[in-house]
């Protein structure tokens, strides 16, 4: 899932607010937190089990990675857009 897809294509509102693509990114980084922590908790029984969870580590080190990227760009783009003028005041109305 791709936070940020929301975006119109013309330059107008997004279609999902920022607020709600930051909701969700915090959700999907729970979600891999809380599976981290239960990889961790796992004891390996077999040398199998410990290659096994070793890819899943590097999965979840993959998708934390991600995650972490997305929200800084949603960040910048937050901020981008803080600096614009959300509106065009027609000019020499004093």
């Amino acid at each position: 899932m791709a936070v940020g897809a929301g975006r119109g294509g013309g330059g107008g509102q997004p279609l999902v607010p920022p607020a709600a693509e930051l909701k969700l990114l915090r959700g999907l980084q729970e979600d891999v937190f809380q599976q981290t922590r239960d990889l961790a908790a796992q004891q390996p029984v077999t040398p199998d089990d410990a290659d096994q969870r070793e890819h899943q580590a590097i999965e979840l080190s993959t998708q934390q990675r991600e995650l972490s990227a997305l929200g800084e760009h949603l960040i910048q783009q937050m901020q981008q857009n803080a600096h614009q003028p959300a509106d065009k005041t027609p000019s020499g109305t004093d």
